[in-house]
């Protein structure tokens, strides 16, 4: 579907341009739809209207990194307009949202929102446009290579693979309390984002990527997918794609669409769908069944029918979970402020396996809360499973509140920011790891499960990332 090509306007359409067009478009559908069917229980005239200037802000920010060519402010744009001002044009479509069906208080917040996230997308571009650091540019960087990068890549992929079948064999150990803390080491060691992006980072710019390497690199990749698939993972084709994205904006290789590409991606979002029904099955299968086996599936076949693919524009609308943490932060505050996340980030990334504060993870607690329930324990939150979506908007304004709020925004904006700058230093794959990973958090963070779940993701990030490293600096010949 991505093609290496010269940056050359007429061999292809960059990231940018496709994403205008798509704001262009997405303006267009969402005053037509509305003009043509009219408002619902969860579209009024002023929030439609809130949702056309954000996709606006969107094009305005694409103008912008035309011109300044800053791999943040290209992924937040995509970011926004997917999953934001796109979630405005999909309720139009399909009145349907989970969140809104167990809190109707919260579609009521939908205006406020939108105008909430435009006001606060204003600061989070001034943090990403801010250069502290100039010692380094943000821009393209050149990977330098030695030959023996396919093996990080081969090796990256069947670990991957070969770990996720551990987890699925191993199906529910909650009982067992030296597996469960044996799986959450081994959940740290090999970590899902280290792999798929060094992974990623070999397939797009090593030249020395073809015959068995190449044979031996697409069946792991496909076996990875699958297992995850199988294990309950209804986004990993999602984020496969995105970390390739990642890949791309970290490196120097122009992100470019051939015409016929185009039609390809269409049917690979299609397929995406289909992944999410079918990750959904399986996911229940696992969750409420024990251990993956054919009985449990049959048991929760029942549940098919209801798993629609169309349902995955609730599960990509990440503007429902910031309009319920909005309309409800009194509530939520319980496991959204600073000294939850202190005991949330000691039980769930310092201490894997076992508890100090017995506190779950605040988007595992989540559901407690609005179900009229006491606070969780780990053991209670393995048996009703679930965690909800807070997004940065959401987070941060339960966080801090509406105002100060804003100034986070642009601080940790401009830190992601400055951090990236400084991985400028190196030139090799791993340099280009660590920025795709650092793309890989910012993503996380604007589309997330809370503050404490990103400095969870980071520990075991960086542990990973280091191990993974060195293991490869000492095995594989040529790579430092």
């Amino acid at each position: 579907m991505l093609r290496c090509m010269p940056s050359t306007e007429s061999q292809g359409y960059s990231l940018n341009a496709i994403l205008r067009v798509a704001a262009i478009s997405g303006l267009i559908l969402n005053a037509a739809i509305f003009i043509f069917l009219g408002g619902n229980q969860y579209s009024s005239f002023s929030s439609v209207a809130a949702g056309s200037v954000l996709y606006v802000q969107v094009f305005l920010m694409l103008l912008l990194e035309s011109r300044c060519k800053n791999p943040f402010l290209l992924l937040f744009s995509l970011l926004v307009l997917f999953f934001y001002a796109g979630r405005v044009t999909t309720l139009l479509i399909i009145p349907y949202s989970p969140i809104f069906q167990y809190n109707a208080a919260a579609s009521a917040a939908i205006l406020k929102t939108i105008l909430y996230i435009i006001a606060a997308n204003f600061f989070i571009v001034g943090g990403l446009c801010s250069d502290f650091i100039k010692a380094f540019p943000i821009g393209p960087r050149k990977i330098s290579f030695h030959g023996s990068e396919p093996f990080v890549a081969i090796s990256a992929v069947w670990l991957g693979a070969l770990y996720t079948l551990l987890i699925i064999s191993l199906g529910d150990v909650s009982s067992n309390t030296t597996a469960l803390r044996l799986k959450g080491y081994a959940g740290i060691l090999f970590n899902g984002n280290v792999l798929i992006s060094a992974a990623a980072v070999v397939w797009v710019y090593s030249e020395t990527f073809y015959g068995v390497y190449k044979k031996a690199f697409l069946w792991g990749v496909t076996a990875y997918l699958a297992l995850q698939t199988v294990a309950g993972s209804r986004s990993v084709l999602l984020s496969a794609l995105m970390t390739v994205l990642f890949v791309f904006l970290a490196g120097d290789k122009p992100f470019l669409f051939r015409k016929k590409t185009l039609f390809a991606a269409g049917g690979v979002i299609l397929f995406g769908f289909l992944a999410f029904s079918v990750g959904t099955y399986f996911r229940w299968g696992n969750t409420y069944g024990g251990a993956l086996k054919s009985e449990n599936l049959v048991k929760y076949r029942i549940y098919l029918p209801y798993i629609s693919p169309l349902k995955a524009f609730s599960r990509i609308g990440f503007l429902d979970s910031t309009v319920d943490l909005m309309a409800n932060a009194a509530k939520y505050s319980a496991v959204i402020n600073p000294a939850y996340y202190f005991k949330s980030v000691v039980d769930n990334a310092l201490t894997p396996g076992f508890e100090v504060f017995h506190a779950p993870k605040a988007a595992n607690a989540l559901r407690f809360l609005y179900m009229g329930l006491p606070l969780p324990t780990h053991a209670e939150v393995r048996c009703m499973y679930q965690a909800d979506m807070f997004t940065g908007y959401g987070d941060l304004y339960v966080l801090s509140g509406p105002y100060f709020s804003l100034l986070l925004f642009y601080i940790l904006a401009a830190v992601f920011r400055n951090i990236y700058a400084l991985m400028g230093a190196r030139g090799d794959i791993f340099g280009c790891v660590q920025r795709v990973l650092l793309l890989t958090v910012f993503a996380n963070w604007v589309n997330g499960f809370g503050l404490d779940w990103m400095a969870a993701e980071v520990l075991a990030i960086f542990l990973s990332f280091f191990l993974f490293r060195k293991a490869a600096g000492i095995l594989i010949p040529g790579v430092t």
